[in-house]
């Protein structure tokens, strides 16, 4: 497991540290830690989820700062995910644009 993965797993279980609104519970609980616990995901899923994430943070309510901090770090650890990922799919040759 990679440590960009890691931190998404550890930004999961601090979810509800949060106490977030119920938006963000279900991105997380239903979107993100299905993947993120899943071996085969892509760098596909991964980009879909880190849009997903900015999405939300675009029409948030600003006046919820945790939450916001919360969608903001998680976004973070995906786009390093995804870079990871993609990374190592070049490096095995899998990227059909190398």
């Amino acid at each position: 497991m990679t440590e960009s993965k890691q931190k998404v797993i550890d930004l999961c279980d601090k979810l509800m540290q949060v106490s977030p609104m119920q938006i963000v519970i279900d991105l997380v609980q239903d979107e993100i830690e299905d993947r993120v616990h899943s071996n085969d995901v892509t760098p596909d899923e991964i980009g879909a989820l880190c849009y997903q994430t900015s999405c939300l943070i675009e029409v948030y309510n600003p006046a919820i700062t945790d939450d916001l901090k919360y969608l903001e770090d998680i976004y973070c650890a995906l786009n390093k995910w995804l870079s990871d990922a993609e990374f190592a799919n070049k490096a095995l040759g899998l990227d059909p644009n190398v």
